[in-house]
């Protein structure tokens, strides 16, 4: 029995990558050796193992066999006479079939390391072609690694893409692929590679319109502005709710500022996809956001009040922090002659709305109505003080 380190792993110790997990082969053995050295079985389709001490996996060495559509439609074959570049030639890309041995040598059967020196993802072997869900993790690896499609593995993937093998793919498995990739180092690349292939427009058709104008680079607008800050991923804290609201508000500002279009779009693709309600809700929100001038009138507190009504900020959620970042960040890239309202300020405007002491109001009876007409004055004059000049302040 031998037991190699594989895949990911390998691939990002080679470059100096702290990987996520550690993925192990075992190459000679069978269930019951395992189970009597204390490991334990927890997959019901493929044999993996976790060990009894550091609860890493380990998967006996297999092959695979197609029998059916999408990516479980595969069986699993483990035996002990399963070689280790056997069990690498079932895997995606040539850069995820390599292995090490306990002394750190690299066994490499498949071209790995010179395609990682070129920064290339190619394809393993023509089983590629079986499993649609790898044009998606080949677009998600090429965004991790900023590495290039091989122009095979490209020609394959087109091939499948005309062949309509992506609607084989379930939507909880996109969705994961999806919310992966824009929390890498260079999200943009994933879109990239998939409008490179024609699989954006049947994955993601809410999005098409706008990558293709982004990247054929015809105009230098709001919503590619928007898009752009991908590029500088610090500033979003690879957070992948913060992101899809950024997405949305390019979406909102490329539909030229037509919410109806872009909650449809957006819902669109939340329904389609199983997407979590905090996605929703957040994209939903970014589409609201608007940048205020700071315009010395008594309508100024009302406008910022409707803003914060607007994107939640009186509500106990965690989404307004992100949105507020989404705020600051795109009025910093739409800089001109005039003075905005600015994060810092909406955060102070919001803070001092949810102190108001509302006692004063309940003691006076008020219907609900009035009650609110009466709170919404309070707001408005809190946010008038805040914004204001002492010297120029407004009665309400």
């Amino acid at each position: 029995m031998k037991i190699y380190k594989v895949g990911g792993a390998v691939r990002d110790s080679l470059l100096k990558r702290t990987p996520e997990d550690t993925d192990w082969v075992v190459v000679g053995a069978n269930e019951n050796i395992l189970l009597e050295k204390g490991f334990e079985r927890v997959g019901q389709d493929f044999p993996v193992f976790l060990h009894p001490q550091t609860k890493e996996e380990y998967a006996l060495a297999r092959l695979e066999r197609k029998t059916g559509q999408g990516y479980l439609g595969f069986e699993a074959i483990a035996h002990e006479s399963v070689t280790l570049e056997e069990d690498l030639s079932r895997r995606d890309f040539t850069v995820n079939a390599m292995a090490s041995d306990e002394s750190g040598n690299i066994i490499d059967p498949y071209g790995g390391l010179g395609d990682l020196r070129k920064c290339i993802l190619r394809h393993v072997t023509e089983a590629f072609l079986e499993d649609p869900l790898r044009i998606l993790r080949g677009a998600r690896f090429a965004a991790k690694l900023n590495f290039s499609i091989a122009d095979k593995t490209m020609a394959i993937m087109l091939d499948m893409v005309a062949k309509n093998q992506l609607s084989e793919l379930k939507e909880e498995r996109v969705w994961s692929e999806f919310k992966r990739a824009i929390v890498t180092d260079h999200p943009l690349i994933f879109f990239k590679v998939l409008a490179e292939c024609r699989a954006l427009k049947k994955l993601f058709p809410e999005f098409n319109s706008l990558f293709i104008k982004l990247f054929s680079q015809e105009s230098y607008s709001q919503d590619t502005k928007i898009l752009s800050l991908l590029y500088k991923k610090n500033r979003l804290e690879q957070d992948p709710e913060l992101i899809f609201a950024l997405l949305s508000r390019a979406l909102f500002l490329h539909n030229q500022e037509n919410e109806e279009l872009t909650h449809e779009q957006m819902e669109s693709f939340c329904d389609r996809l199983k997407v979590a309600k905090k996605f929703k809700l957040i994209a939903k929100r970014a589409s609201f956001l608007k940048i205020i001038k700071k315009e010395f009138t008594p309508k100024l507190g009302s406008k910022v009040i409707h803003l914060l009504d607007l994107v939640g900020a009186f509500k106990n959620d965690h989404l307004f922090p992100k949105l507020l970042l989404l705020y600051e960040i795109e009025l910093e890239i739409d800089r001109d002659a005039h003075t905005y309202v600015s994060a810092k300020e909406l955060l102070s405007i919001t803070n001092a709305v949810k102190n108001i002491n509302k006692r004063d109001l309940i003691q006076q009876n008020l219907s609900g109505d009035s009650f609110a007409k009466k709170l919404k004055i309070k707001k408005i004059a809190l946010a008038n003080d805040i914004l204001t000049p002492q010297s120029k302040s407004h009665a309400i």
